[in-house]
């Protein structure tokens, strides 16, 4: 009977998408597991339909806490909430973020992932026959399962663009992996609102800009850090690790140029 509903469901999503039905909204929860410093795991939602789609990024706790490692709680990063959102039709992909208790509207072209869609594996996920394409992206080296089942160009994060929602995804280094665990459909009414970009946003600024104030933003937190250190302690002209190996997005289009 189980299988028989989630047929039921993929045939009806399937048949609602490919109808290019405006009052249908899917909405995809993705596991995220993240190996960049301490090992983290979220809960994400994507939101999407023909032309849009927008991914909420859940909260991330740390999973195998060291014991001798603590960490300090931070009120204002536990209020932040990451929105990240695609249209189409524009060709551009949208992040609402906030810098120092303000709300950023960051604004970049939809990245051209080339995908190698040479591959034969097969695998099922949620009842879905997805295909196997690799991909590289700012530094990393994706290998994603999409399905042609869900006839749309949309997935987790600013991962996008095959002939399938992607369900699966791993980076080679082992790092990032995003996994679909739950799939359903839900009138447009009940998420009117969703794919609206924020109308109380501080500044829109590009890619580049948000990456700069990252990285402000990240001496200021040292500084402060320095601050609360004993005076014996402290090291002279510490500054911020530009490094970016333990982040999501380790190289940026306009530094590959340099």
């Amino acid at each position: 009977m189980k299988k028989l509903n989630t047929l039921i469901l993929i045939l009806f999503i399937t048949i609602n998408i490919n109808a290019q039905n405006d009052s249908i909204i899917t909405i995809v929860e993705y596991q995220t597991s993240l190996k960049l410093g301490l090992p983290s795991q979220n809960i994400s939602q994507l939101y999407f339909n023909k032309n849009q789609s927008c991914f909420i990024e859940g909260k991330y706790h740390v999973t195998n806490m060291p014991i001798d490692v603590k960490i300090k709680n931070d009120e204002k990063n536990e209020k932040k909430e990451k929105k990240y959102f695609v249209d189409l039709s524009k060709k551009q992909l949208y992040k609402e973020e906030l810098f120092n208790n303000d709300l950023y509207l960051i604004k970049e072209k939809l990245p051209k992932i080339k995908w190698d869609l040479s591959f034969k594996e097969t695998d099922l996920i949620l009842g879905f026959l997805c295909n196997k394409a690799k991909g590289h992206f700012r530094g990393r080296t994706y290998s994603v399962w999409y399905t042609s089942g869900i006839p749309v160009r949309f997935g987790p994060w600013k991962l996008q663009g095959l002939p399938g929602l992607i369900l699966k995804i791993s980076d080679d280094l082992g790092q990032v992996e995003f996994t679909a665990i739950s799939l359903q459909y839900k009138n447009k009414e009940e998420y009117s609102n969703i794919f609206e970009l924020s109308s109380n946003h501080f500044k829109t600024i590009s890619l580049e800009e948000s990456v700069s104030l990252k990285d402000k933003e990240e001496e200021e937190e040292l500084k402060k850090i320095m601050a609360s250190m004993p005076r014996d302690s402290r090291v002279g002209n510490m500054k911020i690790n530009k490094d970016r190996t333990s982040k999501i997005e380790m190289k940026y289009e306009w530094e590959q140029e340099n």
